[in-house]
């Protein structure tokens, strides 16, 4: 019995953690396949609505999830809602466009207009941030 009690109490741990899933909505390649822009929804169960995100990576690398399954790498916009609205489109290998017709300034939660040598134009209602 004294056996059980210290796994009783780690499951009971674990089990209390929120972990979060990655869903790959979309992925879309750079003109000479360099780089990849992603939309992944972040859904970590009760401890939150989902989140939409965009990420960008070197084609020859991956994404690793942290330790709570979330992808934080490379993340260039998360919007709180109309995630699976979002359109990516490259216009050439140094431009990304993210297109969000139905974000707004308050329901994006972060946005960057630069990652590495690519820059990051953003069109709907959203690209007056």
């Amino acid at each position: 019995m004294k056996r059980l009690i210290p796994l009783i109490e780690a499951t009971m741990f674990l089990s209390a953690c929120a972990f979060c899933s990655e869903e790959n909505i979309r992925e879309v390649k750079s003109p000479n396949g360099g780089f990849v822009a992603t939309l992944f929804m972040r859904d970590c169960g009760a401890t939150g609505s989902p989140v939409f995100h965009v990420n960008l990576r070197a084609e020859n690398s991956k994404f690793l999830p942290d330790t709570k399954g979330a992808i934080e790498g490379g993340a260039v916009l998360y919007s709180a809602r109309y995630g699976r609205d979002i359109k990516i489109a490259w216009k050439d290998e140094k431009n990304l466009l993210i297109e969000c017709s139905e974000c707004t300034v308050n329901q994006s939660l972060h946005v960057e207009k630069k990652w590495g040598d690519i820059n990051i134009s953003y069109q709907g209602s959203q690209s007056s941030k």
